[in-house]
């Protein structure tokens, strides 16, 4: 009698339970706890065939009202269905209307969120002319080559020791900016500008290295183009002049007033971007107006050094208006973390060809 009373408890919570497990799991209780029970065979069989039974019932019970909750949700799904289709439609019809009021080339003219699409590329054929957001800049075409990077001969006592050894280093064919990211651009892609010194031709600053990776994400959206900051040899090579190279200390010159906005000569203020010489590939102050971010991580020369390199510090190249002339080299090297922000550092673009 224990073994049925047992027997009876066991199926009453397994009611509770039943919409959770179903018959499946009926059979699979009634046979374990049959091995549990120590009661004859014969007896087990009359002892679970009661309970079994009601439970069937139960189950029956359980599928016809299942049944009819189907039958619910299914009615309602179809009027949901029905009545999202009809909105769609309705979405559909306003969205070709209001379009027939506009000429064709509008709608090919603007799909892009933040402004109109980017005009098509001008080439003159070493510089590209693009726009955005009703701003223009240039990107010059930089062939590449091999040139010696760092402390050259025609720095002569102003290299220091980041700048050594000086080392063979070889480039692919890459596109730069032809001037620093103007205010004017920053604030189109952007739509902010936190630049200390204010003017629309002046070079952005006062960012730090990741706000500049969230100002690419937004320009290459709008461009369908791939910009990036230059790497340090990449920045280098330009300045030097490319394969066009002239030995000089400074970005196109030995005398750093023509080509360049520094301590001496700029108020210590920035300035207009290229209302300085350019050096010669028609690059604009590559040396002096603000530093420039490169991307790569800041570490020696030396090979024997460079496993100690911290990622978090990057690379700032060309010096700014705040600085002395010898920071203005085109060999000069100086780090920064990138989280810190100063109101003389900016950045130029660049894109593999």
């Amino acid at each position: 009698m224990k073994s049925f009373y047992l027997c009876n408890v066991f199926f009453i919570v397994l009611d509770l339970r039943l919409t959770r497990l179903g018959l499946g799991g009926v059979l699979f209780f009634c046979a374990y706890s049959s091995h549990l029970l120590p009661i004859h065979p014969i007896k087990k069989i009359k002892i679970f065939l009661i309970p079994l039974a009601h439970n069937c019932q139960i189950i029956a019970n359980f599928a016809k009202l299942l049944s009819n909750e189907i039958k619910s949700i299914h009615f309602i799904m179809s009027k949901l269905i029905s009545k999202t289709a009809l909105y769609l439609l309705f979405c559909m019809l306003l969205t070709t209307a209001s379009y027939a009021q506009e000429p064709m080339g509008r709608m090919m003219d603007e799909p892009y969120i933040n402004g109109p699409a980017p005009k098509p590329v001008e080439t003159d054929g070493t510089k590209e002319t693009i726009t955005v957001n009703g701003v223009s800049f240039r990107m010059v075409k930089v062939k590449g080559g091999s040139f010696v990077m760092g402390a050259t001969d025609e720095q002569s006592g102003d290299a220091e020791a980041e700048e050594q050894p000086a080392h063979q280093v070889t480039v692919q064919d890459f596109l730069i900016g032809e001037t620093e990211v103007t205010q004017e651009l920053w604030e189109a892609v952007m739509g902010f500008n936190n630049s200390h010194y204010k003017g629309p031709q002046r070079p952005v600053e006062s960012m730090r290295y990741v706000d500049c990776e969230s100002f690419f994400f937004k320009l290459n959206f709008l461009t369908n183009r791939n910009f990036r900051l230059p790497t340090e040899a990449e920045w280098e090579y330009a300045a030097r002049g490319g394969s066009k190279a002239i030995p000089t200390k400074y970005a196109g010159s030995d005398n750093y007033d023509e080509v360049a906005w520094y301590c001496n000569n700029s108020g210590n203020v920035s300035h207009d971007v290229k209302t300085k010489a350019p050096n010669e590939l028609g690059l604009y102050d590559m040396s002096g107006n603000v530093d420039e971010w490169c991307s790569d991580v800041w570490a020696s020369y030396d090979p024997a050094l460079k496993n100690h390199a911290d990622p978090k510090v990057k690379v700032r190249r060309g010096g700014g208006f705040l600085d002395f002339a010898k920071h203005l080299r085109v060999s000069d090297r100086r780090s920064c973390s990138e989280q810190m922000w100063h109101n003389d550092i900016g950045l130029r673009l660049a894109e593999d060809k």
